[in-house]
C-alpha cells in the first residue's frame, strides 16, 4: 500500500517556545520557518507530493508547503496535536487502505535514506525514540493499524505508542538511529545542534 508522510506544524510564530531563553520570537520564527521547509524537502525525496501533507492550522506554514505542490489538512481549531494527527489519518483513509509515516519539523538531521530505512523495517507500528528514550520522534504505522491507532504524542509518548500498539494486538519495532534520534525541543538540543553543525543563528524573517 502507498506510504503518505504527515507532518504536523504549529503556526510558525508560535513554535519553538522551550528556546526563548536563547532565541527572540522573529529568531524562533525564522528557525521554524528553516526547519519546515528542510522537513518537506526530505519528504518529498521519500514520497510523491500527492502523498505528501502538511497537517497545520498556519496559513504561513500552509504557503510554504503549496510552493512544493504539497496540501495542507487544516488542524481543527484549539485541538491539539493527537485530535489534528487523528483527523487527518481519517481523511487519508477514507477512501483507501494506506501506511503512514508522521514526521514533526524539528528534527534537523533526518534524510531520506534514514525515512526509508525506519518504514523497511516491517512490521505494523515503528517508532524512532528520541535520544533520551522517552518521546517518540518519528513514528510508523502500516495499513493494518493505521486506520485505527491512537496517536499518543506528548510526555512519554514512546511507552504510550507501544501500550496502544500491544493493546491493538499490533507488533511494535524500536528504530534507534542518531539521525532521528536528535530533535530540537531544548536549548540544550540547539546549543548542541550548532556545535555539530556550526550552524549560524537563524536569519530574522
Amino acid at each position: 500500500m502507498p506510504l503518505h508522510i504527515l507532518i504536523p506544524c504549529k503556526a510558525l510564530a508560535l513554535g519553538k517556545s522551550r528556546l526563548s531563553p536563547m532565541l527572540a520570537a522573529p529568531e524562533r520564527a525564522a528557525l521554524c520557518v528553516e526547519l519546515l521547509r528542510r522537513t518537506l524537502d526530505c519528504a518529498l525525496d521519500v514520497v510523491p507530493a500527492e502523498r505528501c501533507h502538511l497537517v497545520s492550522g498556519d496559513a504561513a506554514a500552509a504557503d510554504l508547503a503549496m510552493a512544493r505542490r504539497v496540501g495542507t489538512i487544516a488542524e481543527p481549531p484549539e485541538a491539539g496535536l493527537n485530535p489534528a494527527l487523528g483527523q487527518a489519518r481519517d481523511t487519508i483513509c477514507a477512501d483507501a487502505a494506506a501506511a503512514l509515516l508522521v514526521l514533526p519539523i524539528d528534527l534537523p538531521f533526518a534524510s531520506a535514506g534514514t525515512l526509508q530505512a525506519l518504514v523497511a523495517i516491517g512490521g505494523d507500528v515503528v517508532a524512532a525514540p528520541d535520544r533520551h528514550g522517552r518521546g517518540t520522534n518519528a513514528l510508523y504505522l502500516a495499513t493494518t493499524g493505521a486506520a485505527s491507532f491512537a496517536f499518543r504524542f506528548g510526555s512519554g509518548s514512546l511507552a504510550a505508542h507501544r501500550a496502544e500498539a500491544e493493546a491493538r494486538g499490533l507488533s511494535f519495532h524500536l528504530f534507534k538511529d542518531p539521525a532521528l534520534a536528535f530533535d530540537l525541543d531544548e536549548p540544550e538540543d540547539l546549543r548542541d545542534w550548532r556545535a555539530l553543525t556550526s550552524a549560524p543563528a537563524p536569519r530574522r524573517p
